[in-house]
C-alpha cells in the first residue's frame, strides 16, 4: 500500500521572513529532505508552490522523477493549507493522501512506517489524523480523495481544517500513547515558523 504525498509549501512565510521550502538542513533544502523521506512510501509527490518560487523548486528535481508541481487553483488563491489540499488531490488521482506541511524536519521513516501499518489494520476511515498535546495534527496524516468535499467547504468561503474534519462520516483520531510507539522523535510535528525555530533545529536539535 502507498499513497500520494502532498508536501504544503504554497504558504507566504511572513513569520519566517524566506521561503520555507527553500530552508537547508544540512545542505537539503527542506522540500527536498521531505521528498526524499517520502519517495519510499508514494507512488507520486505533489508539491504545492508558490508561482513565485516555483522554478527555483523545479531545479532541484531532475527530470522523469514522480514529483509534481502544482499551484493553487486560481479561485481560492490564499485561502490555506485547506485549499493546498484540494489542488493537491485534483492533480493527481489516489486512494490515500499524506499531507504534510514543507516545514517539518521532525518527521521520520519510523512515523510513516507506523501510520502506514496503522492504516493497513484499521482500513475505511476518510482520514487519519495524530494528536499531540491535545492538539490535532492535521499536516501529517492521510486523507482519501476529499477533493469534492474540499471544494464545497471552500466554495462557501470554510476554510479552516476543522472545517473539514466536522463534515466526515469517519475519521480516526491517532492518540499520542499509540504514534509514540512507532517513532522515537519526542515531537515529529514540529514546525519551523520563525527565524528563532529555524536555529533551533540548525543548532541540531533534530
Amino acid at each position: 500500500m502507498k499513497w500520494t504525498s502532498i508536501i504544503l509549501a504554497g504558504g507566504a512565510s511572513r513569520r519566517m521572513g524566506q521561503t520555507k521550502a527553500l530552508l537547508t538542513i544540512q545542505n537539503q533544502t527542506m522540500v527536498e529532505r521531505l521528498s526524499e523521506l517520502l519517495s519510499p512510501f508514494s507512488t507520486d509527490i505533489v508539491i504545492v508552490v508558490r508561482q513565485e518560487d516555483h522554478d527555483q523548486i523545479a531545479s532541484l528535481f531532475r527530470e522523469g522523477k514522480s514529483v509534481h508541481l502544482v499551484q493553487d487553483d486560481p479561485r481560492y488563491k490564499g485561502y490555506g493549507p485547506l485549499a493546498g489540499m484540494y489542488t493537491g488531490m485534483k492533480a493527481v488521482f489516489s486512494p490515500y493522501y499524506f499531507v504534510c506541511a514543507c516545514d517539518m524536519p521532525c518527521l521520520d521513516k519510523d512515523y510513516l512506517h507506523g501510520l502506514k501499518q496503522l492504516i493497513q489494520e484499521q482500513p475505511g476511515h476518510e482520514a487519519y489524523v495524530p494528536l499531540s498535546g491535545g492538539k490535532y495534527q492535521p499536516f501529517a496524516g492521510v486523507y482519501r480523495n476529499l477533493a469534492a468535499q474540499i471544494e464545497e467547504l471552500l466554495e462557501r468561503g470554510e476554510k479552516r481544517w476543522s472545517d473539514l474534519f466536522s463534515k466526515l462520516k469517519k475519521g480516526y483520531l491517532i492518540q499520542e500513547e499509540e504514534w509514540q510507539t512507532w517513532t522515537k522523535q519526542p515531537d515529529p510535528f514540529f514546525n519551523m515558523n520563525t527565524p528563532q525555530d529555524y536555529n533551533k533545529i540548525r543548532s541540531g536539535w533534530v
